[in-house]
């Protein structure tokens, strides 16, 4: 997202979505910043889907992790957290 002054429009939604669509292809874990999208700021499992990491805003919080696994299906994921 432009600021100060660089003078350019936003990335458009659709631009977006179609680098998020591209990169989970390849990648397990894929969101988009500085959005507001309930679906694309967030991580999941890539085994089952589960809502792993829940961004809104500002707000990151840790959800559906346990122990380094997924609490749903158990699969483990490598994400470091604080504290």
């Amino acid at each position: 997202f432009p600021r100060n002054k660089l003078a350019r429009p936003p990335s458009p939604m659709r631009t977006l979505v179609e680098a998020y669509d591209m990169a989970r292809q390849k990648l397990k874990f894929v969101y988009v910043g500085n959005i507001i999208d309930d679906n694309l700021n967030c991580t999941y499992c890539p085994s089952c889907g589960n809502l792993l990491v829940d961004r809104v805003g500002y707000t990151v919080k840790v959800v559906g992790l346990s122990d380094g696994k997924c609490k749903r299906c158990g699969e483990a994921i490598p994400i470091i957290t604080s504290g």
